[in-house]
């Protein structure tokens, strides 16, 4: 098929697309724009159809997010083994993620029940802090 071999011949290959160096001229930033331009249509055809939700289909989001929390530990001066996390794709989700753990934490450590652990936040707080609060049944005051 004409259309395969098109699209899999115009497909740069990643070891294809050279580092972008420091640009130093009108021209140099021509290049590294057309090189970023590959490097993003790379990333793009090549993972579009994943969603890093889906860790028994799309195990690499795991991996992923395993990579990210070890970087991150060793950033910090942790162990990088003795940390824990996972990425998530935003803030509420990541707002909300924790009350979820808050509340089980609450719940296995100190033998607290449904709907007794609370979160003290300003009247400024971000929105999912309630939201978590009613999805988890966490008071937020």
């Amino acid at each position: 098929n004409k259309s395969e071999e098109n699209k899999a011949g115009s497909q740069p290959q990643i070891a294809d697309i050279d580092a972008p160096s420091v640009p130093q001229s009108a021209e140099d930033y021509l290049q590294l724009s057309r090189k970023l331009k590959q490097i993003y249509t790379y990333s793009f055809e090549t993972s579009y159809l994943w969603n890093s939700l889906h860790s028994k289909e799309f195990g690499v989001g795991d991996f992923l997010s395993y990579q990210v929390v070890r970087m991150a530990a060793d950033l910090y001066g942790a162990k990088p083994d003795e940390v824990m996390g996972f990425v998530t794709s935003g803030g509420t989700e990541s707002i909300m993620t924790a009350v979820r753990a808050y509340r089980d934490w609450g719940i296995s450590n100190r033998g607290l029940g449904l709907g007794e652990g609370v979160i003290l936040a300003a009247k400024s707080v971000h929105a999912a802090f309630m939201k978590g609060g009613l999805a988890y049944n966490v008071q937020v005051k």
